[in-house]
Order: C-alpha cells, then sequence, then structure tokens
C-alpha cells in the first residue's frame, strides 16, 4: 500500500496537469467500484439473512432444474447445508430421480413463461406445495427458475383425519341417543338427529330446511325464541332451558347446550345438544310448590321452627322469631348458637343439658326453656326437637320448635297466687277479728293510764304499749283489708293520667332522696276501665317499694316508667336501678306477710293487695328481676271496650 502510494505521489509530482486529472478520475472510479461491491456483498447478506429465516423452501435453480442457490430451509429438508446443495438437481435431491418429476410445475413455467404451482408428493411420503416463477434477463428471457416450497404433510394429514372425523362423528350423530340439530347461518335447520326426530314427532323432512318458527316452537313467546337462537349463533350457550311443543301438543323441557362452528373467524353453523328434563323439571316444580307449602305453614305457624347443626349454630329459623324474641332472620342464622339466646342463669344447666341430648340423638320434648329477647326481657319456651340425618345415617344436627308460653306461665303462676291468697284471706280475716278486739282493749286502757299522774319510766312504758299496740291495730286492718272483698267503683282512666297523679304525690320525697324519674309515656294511649284509688294504690305502693330499695343500696336512684299499649291491653312498667330480687325469693314475692325489707320495715301484704286489684281487674300483676341488677314491675289492663265511645 506504501509502494502504491508513493507510485501515486510520484504519478502527481512528475506528470503534468493531464496526468494528474487522469489519476483523480481513476480515484473516483476505483472508489465507485469499492463502494459498489460493498454494497452488493451487504445486499447479498440481507438476502440471505431474510431469505434463511423462512421456513418455507427457497430454490433458484436454471432452467435444467440445476440448483444455483438455495435457503437454509431447503438444505435442511434433506439433512444437507445449502452449499452441498449448489449444482445439484433439484428432482435428484428430493424425488430420487435422474429426469424431472412427473407434473413438476417448473417444467410448465419454463414451457409458458408464467408463475405455476402444484401439490406434489415425495417417495418419502412427504407432500409439498410448489410454486414456480420464471426469471428473466435484460432482454426478457428466461434464464431461470425460483422455486418456493411449503411442507404440506402436516396440514394434508390433518385434513384427511378430519373428514374422517367428520364421517365418524356423522356416524355418532345418527346413532345418539342425544336429540341434536344443526343451524345454518340463515337459520335454516340443516339437519336433526334421529333422536330430536323421536322426541319432537317431527319427521326429518317436516324439520330440514325449515327456518323460524320451528314447528317445535310454542307459538306463545317465538319471537323471544328467535332472539335466543340468534344470540346462541353469536356467542353460544350452556344449559338454556327451553318449552317445546311435540307434534301431538304435548310439551317437554329441553336444556340446550349451543356451540356456534367458526371456519377462519366466518360463522358456519350452530350445533345444539338437548337434553329432556321434562321429569326433573316437573319434579322441581313439585318441590318448589312443596316448598311454598312448607314456607307458608312455617310462617303461619305461631311457634318459632329452627334447625341448628352438630355445634348448636343456627341453620334455619322461622321469621316468627321477630315477633317472640326480636331477632331478624339474619340476626341469628349462621351468627348465633342455642346458647346465645338463653339467660344466663340457665346457660349452665342447659349447656350440659344439649350435650346430652347431641350424644343420645333422640328426639326430646316439653323441655322449658327461658330465652333472652332482644330487649333483654326474658322470653319462657316450651322446646321439641327431633335429630337429623343425611343420606348416608351420620348426624347433622336438630330440627324442632320453639313455643312461647310466657303468658301460660304467668296465668299458671297468678292462679297459684290467687289461689294461696284466698287460703291466706280466710285464715288472716279470723284472726284479724280474734286480735280486734283485744287490742282495742289495750290502746283504750293505755290510753286511760297515761291520762293518769304516773311516774315518768312508767308513762314511757305506756307510750311503748300504746305505740306498738296502734302498729298491731294497723296489721289487723291490714288483714282485714287484704281478706275483705271490695266493690270496685270503675271508670274510665287514662293510665298516664293516673301515674303522672302518683309522681306528683312523691314529687318531694324523690328530690330529697335523690331519686331521678324517666317517664316514657306513650301519647294518646287508649283508656281502661278501673277504680282511680286503688289504681292509685297500686301505682304508689310499687313507687314506694322502689324507692326504699335503690336509697338502702346507694342512697339515690333513677326509676323509669313507661306506658304502652301491646295488643289489647295497656301495660305500664315500673324499672329501678336498685339491687334486683333473688331468684328464690321471685316466686314468693307476691304471697302475704312476704317481705325482703327490714324487720319493722314492711308487712308484707303491701304487694299481695296490689296483686288482688289488678286481678280484680281482669289484668296481671308481674316482675321481672336478676339479682344486682334492679328490678321491673308490670301491671297490664285489658283496653276498655267503652273507651272512645
Amino acid at each position: 500500500m506504501e509502494k502504491e502510494a508513493r507510485s501515486k505521489k510520484l504519478l502527481v509530482a512528475d506528470g503534468g496537469e493531464g496526468s494528474r486529472v487522469l489519476v483523480a478520475k481513476l480515484n473516483e472510479k476505483l472508489a465507485e467500484l469499492e463502494r459498489s461491491e460493498e454494497a452488493l456483498k451487504r445486499a447479498e447478506q440481507e438476502k440471505a439473512v431474510i431469505l434463511n429465516s423462512l421456513s418455507e423452501l427457497v430454490i433458484f435453480q436454471d432452467l435444467n432444474h440445476r440448483m444455483i442457490w438455495t435457503n437454509k430451509a431447503a438444505g435442511e429438508s434433506v439433512g444437507m447445508s445449502s452449499q452441498q446443495m449448489v449444482g445439484r438437481y433439484c428432482h435428484e435431491v428430493w424425488g430420487e430421480s435422474g429426469e424431472p418429476c412427473q407434473g413438476c410445475p417448473l417444467e410448465k413455467v419454463s414451457q409458458t413463461g408464467k408463475p405455476q404451482a402444484a401439490e406434489m408428493t415425495t417417495p418419502d411420503g412427504r407432500m409439498w406445495y410448489v410454486r414456480g416463477y420464471p426469471v428473466r434477463d435484460a432482454n426478457g428471457e428466461i434464464t431461470s427458475v425460483v422455486e418456493v416450497v411449503e411442507d404440506i404433510t402436516e396440514s394434508k394429514q390433518a385434513e384427511k383425519a378430519l373428514k374422517e372425523s367428520e364421517a365418524f362423528q356423522s356416524g355418532l350423530l345418527a346413532n345418539s341417543a342425544t336429540p341434536i340439530s344443526v343451524v345454518e347461518a340463515d337459520v335454516s335447520l340443516r339437519y336433526v338427529s334421529p333422536a330430536l326426530v323421536k322426541l319432537t314427532g317431527f319427521s326429518a323432512k317436516e324439520l330440514i330446511g325449515r327456518k323460524p318458527p320451528y314447528p317445535y316452537w310454542p307459538k306463545e313467546g317465538q319471537a323471544e325464541a328467535l332472539k335466543g337462537l340468534k344470540r346462541a349463533m353469536r356467542q353460544g350457550g350452556k344449559g338454556a332451558l327451553k318449552l317445546y311443543q311435540k307434534k301431538s301438543g304435548e310439551r317437554f323441557w329441553v336444556e340446550i347446550t349451543s356451540t356456534p362452528v367458526r371456519k377462519d373467524g366466518k360463522f358456519q353453523y350452530l350445533l345444539t345438544n338437548w337434553v329432556d328434563v321434562t321429569e326433573r323439571k316437573l319434579a322441581e316444580e313439585a318441590l318448589k310448590e312443596s316448598e311454598e307449602k312448607y314456607k307458608t305453614l312455617v310462617e303461619a305457624t305461631s311457634d318459632v321452627i329452627w334447625e341448628v347443626d352438630t355445634e348448636g349454630r343456627f341453620t334455619f329459623v322461622s321469621p316468627k322469631i321477630k315477633d317472640i324474641l326480636g331477632y331478624e332472620v339474619d340476626e341469628v342464622v349462621g351468627k348465633k348458637r342455642t346458647l346465645d339466646i338463653i339467660a344466663k342463669e340457665e346457660s349452665s344447666k342447659w349447656l350440659k343439658r344439649l350435650k346430652q341430648i347431641n350424644a343420645k340423638r333422640v328426639p326430646f320434648s316439653g323441655l322449658e326453656i327461658t330465652h333472652l329477647h332482644k330487649n333483654g326481657r326474658r322470653v319462657i319456651c316450651e322446646i321439641s326437637g327431633i335429630p337429623l340425618f343425611d343420606s348416608a345415617g351420620e348426624f347433622k344436627g336438630y330440627i324442632g320448635i320453639d313455643r312461647d308460653i310466657t303468658e301460660r306461665r304467668h296465668i299458671q303462676e297468678q292462679l297459684a297466687i290467687t289461689d294461696r291468697l284466698a287460703s291466706v284471706g280466710e285464715l288472716a280475716a279470723g284472726i284479724a277479728h280474734e286480735l280486734n278486739n283485744p287490742l282495742t282493749g289495750v290502746i283504750g286502757f293505755s290510753q286511760l293510764l297515761l291520762e293518769k299522774e304516773v311516774p315518768e319510766d312508767i308513762r314511757q312504758d305506756l307510750h311503748t304499749v300504746y305505740s306498738e299496740a296502734q302498729r298491731a291495730s294497723q296489721v289487723v286492718n291490714n288483714l282485714l283489708t287484704f281478706a275483705r272483698k271490695h266493690v270496685a267503683v270503675k271508670q274510665i282512666l287514662n293510665i298516664n293520667d293516673v301515674i303522672s297523679k302518683v309522681l306528683e304525690l312523691r314529687a318531694y320525697e324523690q328530690r330529697v332522696e335523690n331519686i331521678k324519674v324517666k317517664s316514657l309515656f306513650e301519647p294518646g294511649l287508649p283508656e281502661v276501665m278501673a277504680d282511680y284509688f286503688q289504681l292509685q294504690q297500686v301505682f304508689l305502693n310499687i313507687i314506694i317499694n322502689a324507692e326504699y330499695f335503690m336509697i338502702e343500696a346507694h342512697s339515690r336512684g333513677k326509676l323509669t316508667i313507661t306506658t304502652e299499649r301491646v295488643g289489647g291491653v295497656i301495660r305500664a312498667s315500673f324499672a329501678d336501678d336498685g339491687p334486683g330480687i333473688a331468684k328464690d325469693d321471685l316466686r314468693h314475692i307476691f304471697d302475704p306477710f312476704f317481705t325482703t325489707k327490714e324487720v319493722g320495715k314492711g308487712t308484707g301484704l303491701g304487694l299481695s293487695i296490689c296483686h288482688g286489684i289488678i286481678a280484680e281487674h281482669g289484668g296481671r300483676i308481674y316482675v321481672e328481676s336478676e339479682f344486682g341488677k334492679g328490678a321491673t314491675f308490670t301491671v297490664e289492663l285489658p283496653i276498655s271496650a267503652a273507651a272512645g265511645k
């Protein structure tokens, strides 16, 4: 290169002007030639890269089928490199023959000068799609041919398998017990299986070629059926329930699975498979009807129907639970267990009992249970149940009923109290009469002695005798009041007014003793027919008792008085925050001479008299309490039939 450069320099230095020009032009030509060669080399490389990336076989050959150039895929198809292919004949390599293959499209290219194509099969069983293109020189003469070959062996085999499959499927369709139909793009029936013909009663001739409405579509709902068909043609569908009609007019139910068949994205036909579900549908309707009847019975019954699992968790409760316990169904099902709605004092007893019931897995009935209402009120229920087992005989829980017997229990308690009061009343009357005369004498003579001059110590003793005799006389009078039948003077009254008057009488004492009263009176209450003074006596007794026990407990108190209409009665409740009543004392609270006050602070007749008054008015009085949590006395009186007249 240095020598060549020096030669050029010498040539430029020693030559004249013409020589320099000549050298410059020669240099330009040389550079241009180098650039052309480089561009040609790049083009050849790019061509090789592009053609070698193709999966098709690309072969450049002369008119005698001698290969001049091949891409990588061509060589790989016969286990050779592209260089090994050059110079060999096409028919020699693939056709294993010394002569051009019969029907070779490249022969026709040479003859016609036009592109040609054909499917060829080589001796090894492979199938090819061969295309040939003529290559011309500057004069338009064909000098060579480009062959592009695609291996179609797999696609041909798939096509053959598809045809065989279609033939096989046609046989299956014809012999299938499943009703099948094929719907064309124009919604005409292209095919119906023998099973479909048998199910509908229409012959294949009556169905094939028909467009909607199809003969088995009932007259009503045909427009909707057509919409459903077109929707299935677009997107298919599974489990569509249809009501169809046989040729005989009989209706039947089918469940249809629709599959749109497409080729290259274009809809070909709709394949539908039918399942006759008439028996199942009729069974479902019968079950639904039975469930509706069961639901009606469940909702109509006055009892709570329930179902619990093996853990005692509610899996079902009837809506009646709202009326009896104040809970909505969704507040209980899956969220509460049996023990969650049982009164705390009974929970340990019932936990043991429920374990025994679950262990024995036998029916039970007539058990008494105290539930807690949502508002905290106690509700006495009679509970019965039977065990549940699944089809495999596995224990699943219990189903049963709760019957509200709170009212019955209160009535029984009232009757028992009334019986006791009657017996005690007779006894009290006799005792009172026997004691009254001597007490009168004691009081009279003690008064006479007090009027005389007597020593002071004796006077004090006489005062004691007199005051104690007076107290004994008051007890005797209470006994007579308790035993004596009073003729009540009844009139139409508003309970709110009576209670308000009593509160006025107690206002000073309540203020002094720091007793707060909260009155929740329902406005516009219907009137009751009652003796004003007797009713006042009852309410006064309840309020004074509440004041006494609240002051004893914590020197203050809060009394909440509520009135409301409940069905056909007016209910007045007096809830205090006193010490409450022990469970053992609750059942004796209305008994004569029973008191929880200190000795000398009460006779034990007040509540007994209250009970008698309310009973005479056709009402009831009862108490609810938990020791340490206050007490609530409730009075219920029937609404007067004359009220509002």
